[in-house]
């Protein structure tokens, strides 16, 4: 009995420690993404196929115990610079991100994506924003409905970055307003015909 009861004993702290060591948890999910997106830049300075970059990707989410959901953000933190454009780096990705970008939910999250990195991690790219995402649209990673979605409101907050001050938003709306207006008049040229 009294071996029993020291095993219970030990059980029981043993038990306090680890529920005490849960409670003190810390989960840093964007240090994580960040750790990632360092590791995955690193990654591809080097030439890869498609398929290994994909897989690395992935290895990195997985790694770095992260949703799924996340890969786009890694990926593309650690793919495009303040060189997109002049670089064609969005071509050159392309195959990589239709792997990533599976549904409409992360297409509204590219497009917040594409606004955080127009407004906030290179702000003088803030009037290129529709360029930018004209870029993804002509590469088929964001659809025309998507992007008219964003371009209301109530659709927009659900998904942008927090970092987007109101202020932003509504210099990157209105640089976004030529580019929603051309997709409505060529949805209503596709309907006459």
């Amino acid at each position: 009995e009294a071996i029993e009861a020291a095993a219970h004993a030990a059980m029981a702290f043993n038990e306090e420690q680890v529920a005490s060591a849960v409670d003190n948890l810390e989960i840093d999910d964007d240090g994580a993404i960040e750790n990632a997106i360092e590791s995955l830049a690193t990654f591809l300075k080097a030439p890869h196929s498609d398929a290994q970059i994909f897989d690395e990707v992935a290895r990195q989410q997985t790694f770095a115990a992260l949703p799924v959901m996340d890969r786009l953000s890694i990926f593309f933190g650690a793919a495009f610079t303040g060189d997109i454009l002049t670089q064609q780096q969005i071509p050159k990705y392309a195959a990589v991100l239709e792997k990533i970008i599976d549904n409409e939910r992360l297409q509204f999250q590219l497009i917040a994506l594409v606004e955080h990195f127009c407004a906030i991690k290179f702000p003088t790219l803030l009037n290129t924003f529709p360029v930018v995402l004209k870029h993804f649209y002509d590469e088929d990673l964001v659809a025309e409905d998507t992007i008219l979605a964003w371009s209301v409101d109530e659709t927009r907050k659900n998904y942008a970055h927090y970092e987007i001050t109101p202020t932003q938003a509504a210099a990157l709306k209105k640089a976004l307003a030529p580019f929603v207006e051309w997709l409505e008049n060529a949805e209503e040229e596709s309907d006459e015909e």
